[in-house]
């Protein structure tokens, strides 16, 4: 999944800690916007470029839910939206943030196949999944960077 991709941006990134599971289940909502981010638990084992947390929140909240194989561009909108009303989303980070999700995909298949009791059959539609959201990520790399220019 992560073959011929250039990572050489993202490898320059500073580490921080990260929360690393900005899922929907971790997530406090009130009146349609998010207010309060929970479960910090892991977030001493965890270091990355800032950039990352956006990504998974990403991954974890704006896949198609019909297709599984495109990001919702409104829930996308909505989180860079969000992220960059609290921290700028430079150009080069727009440009990275395709391969970043491409570097969520492959290790959120790595742990659901490593970790689950989930049939060879509901693994492989995880597989094809992830590589379908990959793809999308990397064919729609001037969307993400309309969006950071739009905050610029």
């Amino acid at each position: 999944m992560l073959n011929g991709m250039d990572l050489s941006y993202y490898e320059t990134l500073k580490s921080y800690p990260v929360h690393f599971d900005i899922a929907a289940d971790n997530l406090l909502w009130r009146n349609g916007r998010i207010y309060a981010l929970i479960d910090f638990a892991n977030i001493a084992n965890y270091r990355d470029a800032l950039l990352m947390d956006l990504a998974w929140a990403i991954h974890f909240c704006a896949v198609n839910k019909k297709t599984r194989a495109s990001y919702n561009k409104i829930l996308l909108k909505a989180l860079i939206d969000g992220y960059t009303d609290k921290r700028s989303l430079s150009k080069e980070d727009a440009q990275a943030l395709p391969s970043l999700l491409a570097i969520t995909n492959a290790s959120d298949t790595e742990f659901f196949y490593n970790s689950s009791r989930k049939t060879p059959d509901q693994k492989e539609l995880k597989i094809k999944s992830q590589i379908k959201l990959t793809k999308w990520a990397l064919r729609n790399k001037g969307y993400f960077l309309k969006m950071s220019l739009s905050h610029g």
